[in-house]
């Protein structure tokens, strides 16, 4: 989950049953999410029984390779 891609963080509440829909529609689960730990985002994976969050480092301006 991150801006500007399938599911942004301020959508996590509707567009994450929608991911989880369409992902279960090809027989496919999400396991985790990489993402905010926030209480909408905690309470949208509890929702749809996706276990893991996995916490995302901001890396700043310079990108990876500056901080790596």
């Amino acid at each position: 989950m991150r801006p500007g891609y399938q599911v942004p963080p301020e959508n996590v509440s509707r567009g994450l049953p929608e991911a989880v829909k369409i992902m279960g529609d090809f027989g496919l689960k999400i396991y985790s999410i990489a993402g905010p730990t926030d209480e909408a985002t905690i309470a949208a994976c509890a929702e749809q029984g996706i276990p893991i969050i996995r916490v995302m480092a901001d890396i700043g301006d310079e990108g990876y390779m500056a901080v790596s």
